[in-house]
């Protein structure tokens, strides 16, 4: 019935032909390349790092996020094909909710990991996450996600609208996100931006620590400066790569790592006479830099 009351707008669509197909375009391309992405780091966890139980959320958050990339993809293409006349109001509900739901799943998922990094190496002695809290977490996120985004079937939606466009009055059907700007309406949209903006605190809050136990670790020299404290390094990659919760595992391994480090350092001056001990501690200087950009650049991305 709402479908026979729409006008002729087939000359709104003809004005912003261009501006429509380059929005559709840019969201096939991104995507594509989401998926891509997310389905190469699947493959590559089950291929190359095997089954760890470290990574157990890796490959959790990409298949989330691939999903996420789908429904994104199909939100932003049907909203710009069926922009003035929508074809479903169910489907508008559905993929507004899906959107969101997964979004949050992501989101939390993130957080978890930024959790469980923070207690592997800030918290060495401490409770770490083991495979059955890995588990519930996943669970109460998935419960939780799924209960603070079942208000989007209700608020989102189709509806009529009847405007007037180069002095023609006009009625179309369009999906919105909010299909009454009622105040429960308005209050369930900012509560939304803040469990968001929340979050996003959250994984700040946890990940500084953890940004400056790498740095701490990375900036310590032993008086050798060949050396450079590179065993703390490599156990530090180790705890982080295993999640060993042995401690003594730990510090034995340390012991093996420091005395064949130390070895490969003495071969390496051997080989190598002719070098200052000024050029190998600028390029260990180096190396390091690199490390802690590489670690700041990764932080930037999760945020």
């Amino acid at each position: 019935m709402a479908e026979e009351n729409l006008t002729d707008i087939s000359f709104i669509y003809n004005d912003y032909q261009r501006a429509l197909t380059s929005n559709t375009a840019f969201a096939v391309f991104g995507t594509l390349v989401g998926i891509v992405g997310n389905f190469v780091i699947i493959v590559f966890y089950f291929l190359r790092w095997r089954v760890n139980e470290e990574r157990y959320f890796i490959p959790i958050l990409a298949f989330v996020d691939c999903m996420a990339c789908i429904s994104g993809g199909c939100l932003y293409v049907l909203s710009n094909l069926f922009w003035l006349h929508f074809p479903s109001d169910v489907l508008c509900r559905l993929l507004y909710f899906i959107h969101v739901f997964i979004s949050a799943v992501s989101g939390h998922i993130i957080l978890a990991i930024s959790v469980q990094r923070y207690l592997l190496i800030c918290k060495p002695y401490g409770p770490h996450l083991t495979l059955f809290r890995k588990r519930t977490s996943l669970v109460l996120i998935t419960i939780v996600s799924l209960v603070y985004s079942l208000p989007v079937l209700k608020i989102s939606g189709t509806a009529l609208t009847q405007e007037t466009y180069q002095e023609k009055p006009v009625v179309y059907m369009e999906c919105y996100f909010v299909t009454n700007n009622t105040p429960i309406h308005s209050f369930y949209t900012y509560l939304l931006l803040v469990i968001t903006l929340a979050n996003i605190a959250a994984v700040i809050a946890v990940y500084s620590p953890f940004i400056r136990k790498y740095r701490s670790v990375i900036s310590t020299k032993n008086p050798d400066s060949n050396s450079v404290n590179i065993s703390t390094i490599d156990l530090f990659r180790q705890r982080l790569n295993t999640g060993s919760t042995q401690t003594d595992s730990f510090h034995e391994s340390g012991q093996e790592n420091n005395s064949a480090l130390q070895g490969e350092a003495d071969n390496l001056n051997q080989t190598r006479p002719f070098e200052s001990r000024e050029d190998t501690s600028r390029a260990v200087t180096i190396r390091k830099k690199r490390m802690v950009t590489r670690m700041s650049l990764m932080f930037s991305v999760i945020i």
